[in-house]
């Protein structure tokens, strides 16, 4: 199932004479799915434009918040905190912040419908192979698309979050595939938070590594 899935988000998934509607009635489906999703955890495969593939674990507790992190070696961290995305590289010793609003893939975060505000666009519904999925980018103020979109696929029977394919300004796919989603409660009360003190002391892994990986020496950021 897994590797059906792979090769649907990596193929042509919407080809010619999709539905491309945001009113489309299967879309109901999605964001009562969304409106009633628990906090969860869940371990994933990535698939990286260059075709590396990774393995790691999120949480996701709407609305908002999120933490992604990459299983060693690749010792990647992406936390939202329902306002930024923070991404740090330990290993390369760079920081990014992205403002969520920009950011298309904030529809799981946030878990609920879009609205007018929130500067998003449905662009295709499409069904195959026993999934759903749903194209989303996000706009300007001018309500013209940002280059760039999320594909959030869904399994149609049970009906349930599958994974994604990120396309970024460039075209590059990324592709995720989840694994053992399932309910959780965070009693970590940093999970969902990435300061800059927490990455000078290295402090930096939740999921379920075994071992810590130790800070390399220095570090840059990129704001």
């Amino acid at each position: 199932m897994r590797r059906a899935l792979g090769t649907l988000l990596l193929g042509a998934l919407f080809g010619g004479g999709q539905n491309a509607a945001a009113e489309d009635a299967r879309l109901d489906q999605v964001w009562s799915y969304l409106e009633m999703l628990p906090p969860v955890t869940a371990r994933f495969v990535q698939q990286d434009p260059d075709g590396k593939l990774k393995k790691g674990w999120l949480a996701v507790s709407p609305p908002g918040r999120a933490r992604i992190e990459y299983a060693p070696p690749d010792n990647g961290v992406l936390v939202a905190d329902g306002t930024f995305l923070v991404y740090h590289n330990p290993d390369a010793g760079q920081t990014a912040h992205f403002s969520l609003d920009k950011l298309p893939l904030r529809v799981l975060f946030e878990a609920r419908r879009p609205t007018a505000a929130d500067n998003l666009g449905i662009l295709q519904v499409a069904e195959r192979n026993g999934y759903l999925a749903v194209r989303i980018a996000a706009l300007d103020d001018d309500g013209v698309q940002i280059p760039g979109w999320v594909e959030l696929a869904f399994l149609q029977e049970p009906f349930g979050l599958a994974g994604w394919k990120l396309v970024d300004v460039q075209q590059r796919a990324t592709v995720v595939i989840l694994e053992d989603l399932m309910t959780a409660e965070f009693t970590q009360h940093d999970i969902f938070r990435l300061s800059d003190d927490m990455i000078q002391r290295g402090d930096l892994w939740r999921g379920p590594w075994e071992n810590r990986r130790a800070r390399p020496q220095g570090r840059r950021g990129v704001r």
